[in-house]
Formats: structure tokens, C-alpha cells, sequence
């Protein structure tokens, strides 16, 4: 490798990235990285290198090679991650960093017990979900093979020993808990133990959800709405998007996947299968949304041989989006609206909340939530209850009256 291929690959990484709908800010700063990057290399004044440069940089620069965890400061973490992308683009020719997931093969006495779990989940979870699954479990298997731990009767004092080992933070501890307790699960089930080993595994407290949802002022939404200039195209492609995520709810990876053989304009439905959940669900186009996407489409919409209904249009017009730009549209056109309750910032997932207390509050059910959201489980469903403001006065206790002498000498005493 040398420096003149090093600028080369630096400037199509950041075109690719262009070609891709990143962000330009995003872009930009990827530029400024790579050139710091290049020029660190140059006054090095080495002519022919090789991949461990990038570590030698990472290193000097963050105190860190890029292979090696350690927490920093959101810009130099920003950084590291620009500089793995360029990394992965001039090894692979693709901007996609490895997650760095284990993908070693199994060892020990129970390989061929763990293989056969994965391959039991392999039509049924998505490619992404069973690549974790082998990094947890790998982790896992090692841990039992070096203790010389019987699988089949390990006990809670034992987990709990192999979490503390990993030494995690609670989130990604979380995760290991819940993906041992899933092959626990597995083994019972498939008669492999007698007994339920995944009981074994103790509750954390760990919790992603916030006590309450995120939810938006819906006449802030449709007064931004109401003031988008949609003569232009890509204030149409926008004004659409944003009527599908709030008034059909569907989630950002949807939203760029939606084809148009999924839309039936006779029958006045939308028919896909999830991205995350691989369920398929049918939602009824409304007259607004019908009417935004086809003016799109007609008026707004680049010419292009992809199928996707939504496609960017800067800087290179017809690719297919990104599904993080979903919430950058959203952020872009809707960042002025008041939050109700909860606490993240505005994107998809608020607007989803804030369409799940509009159901609740006209009467609905939490099982018609679950249908318009797409959940696999009615029980997702529950945590929107928290935003169903007008029933939940309803549910509010009376205070009943103090008789006791007690109360009345201690305000007399304070009088």
C-alpha cells in the first residue's frame, strides 16, 4: 500500500459514502479524518505499508489500536469509527465495519450441541440475530470448556460467575443473559435436559425503555406539516415519508423498503413483510397519504430502475435510502415540536408512540396498537399504556379523609 493509493481509496471512500445518502455533514467530516489520516502517514515518510499502519495511527491518535476496546470521548470515538470505515473499504471494498462478532468454530464437548441450536434458529431469525447469537454463545462455550463445567447441570452461582467474567458493561451483560437464557430455553425444549436450565439465569435490572414513551404534540406535527413548501421534489419525497411513519406507523427500515407491487391502489392497502420482525402486515392508505405518495411519484420522484418507492435525491439522485435517513427527515421537519412526555429526541419512534396514544386515546385497544405497529407480541404493546393519559386519570385512586387526631394537633401546632 502506498500513500498515493491510501489518497485514492480516501477519496472514492468519501464518493461511496455520497452514493450512499450519508449525511453531507457526516461526509464532510470523513474528509477532514481521512486527510489527517494521510497526512499523518506522509510525514512518516514511509513509502510502502501495510494494514498495521491503522492501528499505528489509532494508537498515537486515541490511545488505542482500532481492534482494541477502550471508552473515549464521543469526538475521538467518531473518529476511530471513520477511520475503521476507511479501513474496511481499502481491505473490503465496503464502508460496513465488521462488528467484530466472534465467528470461530465451536470446541469442545459440546460443539456439536451449540451448531445445532444455530442451525435450529436459521430460518427463522434474520442473519444479523444469529451472528450475535454465535458470539455469545461462543464466548459461553469457552468459559464452560476452561472450568470444565457440566452444560447440563450448570448452575446460577456459575453463570453468574461466567457475566462477571466478561465484565461488561449492563446493557451488552444484558444481552449475554438474554441469549444464554435462549439456548438454555432451546435445550429443555428440545428434550435435551431434563430440567430448565434458563431459570437459572438471573433477572437483571437492566430496562431499554424509558418509564414513559416519547410522545409529540400531534397539532405540532400537523402544523409543521401543514407549513413543508411541497412544490419541491424533495420536500414531496419528505412530506410523504412523513405521512407514512405517523399516520401508518411503520418503522424507518420499512419505509425504504416499501416497493411499489406492496401498495394495492385498488384495494387501498399496503401489504409488506417487516424487516425486523419478518411478520407481514397490511395497513389501509389513507387519502392523505395515498395522495402525498402519488404526487410524488408523479411530480417529484427521480427517474430510476429501482423498485423503491422513496429514493434519495442529493447528491446522487434514483439510489435507494438509507434507513437512518428516516429520522434525519424527521428531525429536519419536525425538531420544533413539543414532547409531551418522555425523553429521547424526535425521530421514528417517537412519532410511532405518538400514533399508538392517539389509538389508545380515541378508544382503541392495545391489540389494534399491536396491529397498526407490527409487533410480533401483544405485550409490546403495553408499554404505550403509560401515554393514555385520559385513561389513566381514571384509574386514579380518591385520597381518602385523615380523621386521626394526630394530623389535626400537628397543623394546630404549626399554626
Amino acid at each position: 500500500m502506498t500513500t498515493f493509493y491510501l489518497k485514492a481509496s480516501s477519496e472514492e471512500a468519501v464518493k461511496e459514502m455520497r452514493r450512499l445518502d450519508y449525511t453531507p455533514e457526516y461526509a464532510t467530516a470523513c474528509e477532514k479524518e481521512f486527510s489527517r489520516f494521510t497526512h499523518w502517514v506522509e510525514a512518516r515518510g514511509v513509502k510502502d505499508f501495510d494494514e498495521s499502519i491503522f492501528d499505528e495511527y489509532a494508537l498515537e491518535a486515541f490511545g488505542a489500536e482500532l481492534s482494541k476496546r477502550k471508552k473515549l470521548k464521543h469526538k475521538e470515538s467518531s473518529r476511530r469509527a471513520m477511520i475503521k470505515k476507511l479501513k474496511a473499504f481499502i481491505l473490503n471494498g465496503t464502508l460496513d465495519v465488521p462488528r467484530g462478532l466472534c465467528r470461530e468454530e465451536f470446541n469442545g464437548r459440546y460443539a456439536i450441541v451449540f451448531n445445532k441450536h444455530l442451525d435450529s434458529i436459521g430460518d427463522t431469525h434474520r442473519t444479523s440475530t444469529i451472528t450475535a447469537r454465535h458470539y455469545y454463545l461462543y464466548n459461553f462455550s469457552e468459559f464452560i470448556e476452561r472450568r470444565g463445567i457440566d452444560l447440563y447441570c450448570i448452575s446460577s452461582e456459575e453463570l453468574e460467575e461466567f457475566f462477571a467474567e466478561m465484565d461488561k458493561p449492563l446493557a451488552s451483560t444484558h444481552a449475554f443473559r438474554k441469549n444464554v437464557k435462549a439456548f438454555l430455553r432451546w435445550l429443555y425444549e428440545t428434550g435435551v435436559t431434563d430440567k430448565d436450565l434458563s431459570l437459572n439465569v438471573l433477572k437483571d435490572n437492566y430496562s431499554n425503555r424509558d418509564s414513559c414513551p416519547t410522545v409529540v404534540s400531534i397539532d405540532d406535527v400537523r402544523k409543521a406539516l401543514s407549513l413543508m413548501d411541497t412544490t419541491k421534489p424533495l420536500n414531496m419525497r419528505d412530506y410523504a415519508i412523513l405521512l407514512v411513519v405517523s399516520e401508518l406507523g411503520l418503522r424507518p427500515s420499512d419505509v425504504v423498503e416499501l416497493k411499489f407491487s406492496d401498495i394495492d391502489w385498488d384495494g387501498s392497502k399496503i401489504t409488506l413483510r417487516q424487516v425486523k420482525t419478518g411478520i407481514l402486515i397490511e395497513q389501509p392508505i389513507t387519502a392523505s397519504v395515498g395522495n402525498a405518495i402519488v404526487r410524488y411519484l408523479m411530480n417529484g420522484r427521480p427517474k430510476t430502475e429501482i423498485e423503491n418507492v422513496f429514493v434519495s435525491h442529493e447528491p446522487l439522485p434514483g439510489r435507494k435510502l438509507r434507513y437512518t435517513r428516516i429520522s434525519d427527515i424527521i428531525r429536519k421537519h419536525l425538531g420544533g415540536c413539543r414532547v409531551l412526555c418522555g425523553s429521547k429526541p424526535i425521530g421514528a419512534r417517537p412519532l410511532r408512540a405518538t400514533l399508538a396514544s392517539a389509538v389508545l386515546q380515541e378508544g382503541g385497544a392495545l391489540s389494534d396498537v399491536s396491529s397498526i405497529l407490527g409487533h410480533s407480541s401483544v405485550e409490546t404493546a403495553r408499554h404505550y399504556i403509560g401515554v393514555d393519559f385520559d385513561n389513566l386519570k381514571k384509574c386514579a385512586l380518591p385520597i381518602p379523609v385523615v380523621k386521626s387526631t394526630l394530623y389535626s394537633s400537628a397543623r394546630e401546632k404549626r399554626a
